[in-house]
């Protein structure tokens, strides 16, 4: 099941996830704490609340590289790459390949089809497209298509 029905409920969603962050911290649980960061900042920028998914991203990326990595980590740096810095775009995709991590793979190839589609690169924009659905077909059973908001955009955008 999806982590995220980002068009539905996010007032919901976000209250539950907020609790959940506070709930793991008072627990001493501080993975939990930056996984559920990471959820709220996926819901905060489909909402369009930008610069609140940057601040939990880059919260929840730092938490990471002091633990050493570990599962959650690779997802937050694509999600923050595409918000902050597209030129780690690239060797994130490689990284999630390499590790065999499609959700990132989707989410990177997702936000380079949204940046090619506001440059007005159709070409690149429906190739980065085409390679997440490829993707994206060994974990439909994860990954919602609302939750996919940079293909949206690219889309809307493409349109």
């Amino acid at each position: 099941m999806p982590f995220l029905r980002l068009y539905r409920g996010v007032a919901a969603r976000t209250a539950t996830l907020t609790e959940a962050i506070a709930a793991a911290h008072r627990a001493g649980d501080l993975r939990i704490a930056a996984t559920a960061r990471t959820q709220l900042a996926r819901i905060r920028y489909a909402a369009g609340d930008v610069e609140t998914a940057r601040t939990l991203l880059t919260e929840s990326a730092a938490w990471y590289r002091s633990a050493g990595g570990g599962d959650g980590s690779l997802l937050t740096r694509a999600l923050l790459a595409g918000l902050t810095d597209e030129s780690l775009l690239p060797a994130l995709l490689e990284d999630a390949r390499r590790e065999s991590d499609p959700e990132t793979e989707v989410v990177v190839l997702d936000a380079l089809a949204r940046i090619a589609a506001e440059r007005g690169d159709r070409a690149t924009a429906d190739a980065h497209l085409q390679a997440a659905e490829r993707a994206l077909s060994a974990i439909r059973h994860l990954v919602d298509e609302a939750d996919r908001v940079d293909a949206h955009r690219a889309r809307a955008l493409l349109s």
